[in-house]
């Protein structure tokens, strides 16, 4: 497909599924797009194929997004400061659980552990680690996933990766809710909101990160000027 068929898949999408999670709709998958994952969707839209949600990884991307016409609020993160929280409280209120891949597998299981004490009911019925690999591992794991009936699951693998296990659940068979949520259990293992509120508040979310974590300084400068250089293309010439 090409890019203008991502164009259209970014402007007919949902972006907030709030509404569905206060409903205790907890059924759908969840990706999320930014610069650098843009580029790579522009190659292979497939990537994004069966999204019933897709929100913006961060502000400069919600902003293009603006220019389809979406007037939801589309910055919309997998994180304690954002998505999250309504999420697993919904699931406990269910006495469910979820399943977390991604980060090292002492990060993921730290992860659950900080989960499940701050959501009184919430269990963690599976912490992996989401450096596997892919052509020899990732059968097992799915299986090891849908084995543990987590009414959702949290891709934190890294893109396009998470993505491509997201699409390879539901082709398993896997009815709860998959979302893809970069950073979060890496993040979530150092106890919590990993963003101090006023970085919150002021939108620097991107400039923290350069300071904690120095390999996202190349996201900044080079991956995500071209993503948003070739979102404005595409936007143009499909308008």
């Amino acid at each position: 497909m090409r890019s203008g068929a991502l164009v259209q898949l970014l402007r007919t999408t949902p972006t907030d599924p709030r509404p569905a999670i206060a409903r205790g709709e907890l059924n759908f998958t969840f990706f999320y797009i930014g610069p650098e994952s843009y580029l790579a969707a522009r190659r292979d839209v497939a990537l994004y194929a069966g999204a019933d949600y897709i929100a913006s990884d961060g502000i400069l991307f919600a902003a293009c997004l603006k220019l389809l016409g979406r007037k939801r609020r589309t910055h919309l993160t997998f994180d304690y400061t954002s998505l999250a929280p309504s999420v697993f409280d919904a699931i406990a209120q269910r006495r469910g659980a979820v399943a977390l891949v991604g980060g090292t597998t002492e990060e993921a299981r730290r992860a659950a552990e900080y989960m499940e004490g701050r959501h009184e009911g919430l269990r963690c019925v599976l912490a992996e680690s989401g450096f596997f690999d892919w052509e020899t591992e990732r059968s097992a794991l799915l299986a090891r996933i849908i084995a543990a009936k987590p009414a959702a699951v949290v891709l934190g693998n890294g893109f396009p990766r998470q993505n491509r296990l997201a699409l390879a659940l539901r082709a398993e068979g896997f009815e709860g809710s998959i979302f893809t949520c970069g950073a979060f259990i890496h993040q979530t293992a150092r106890r919590g909101q990993y963003f101090p509120t006023w970085i919150n508040r002021l939108h620097l979310r991107a400039f923290y990160r350069i300071v904690k974590e120095p390999y996202v300084l190349r996201r900044v400068l080079i991956a995500y000027p071209r993503g948003v250089f070739w979102f404005l293309v595409d936007f143009a010439a499909g308008r």
